[in-house]
């Protein structure tokens, strides 16, 4: 397996660093990268990366501590997930300059 084979999701918070990690995921050489978060975020501070990402909004509520499968992801998340087919995927939540990965691996 290598990096072009493996999608990243980023959830969580938006911060003014949020645009590094997209960056460097893409300069890793990872497939592509999805950012998951919340509609009340300052979607402004990803306008400083150049690169190319999805992007997938819910509600605030939605997506909390208790997620212990993809079953308790909010739909629209499991909706991309369940699109990916044979690709890898890891998700990867950012808090405070703090990176904390969640590994999910998707295939068929």
């Amino acid at each position: 397996m290598h990096n072009s084979d493996i999608s990243i999701i980023i959830t969580g918070p938006i911060d003014d660093r949020t645009f590094e990690s997209i960056d460097s995921y893409y300069d890793q050489g990872f497939e592509e990268v999805i950012v998951s978060t919340w509609k009340d975020e300052d979607l402004s501070l990803l306008n400083k990366t150049k690169k190319e990402y999805k992007l997938i909004l819910s509600d605030n509520n939605a997506f909390d501590d208790t997620i212990g499968s993809i079953d308790d992801y909010p739909q629209d998340l499991k909706d991309v997930i369940s699109n990916f087919g044979q690709n890898y995927i890891i998700t990867v939540r950012i808090e405070n300059d703090y990176v904390v990965e969640r590994y999910q691996f998707a295939s068929e």
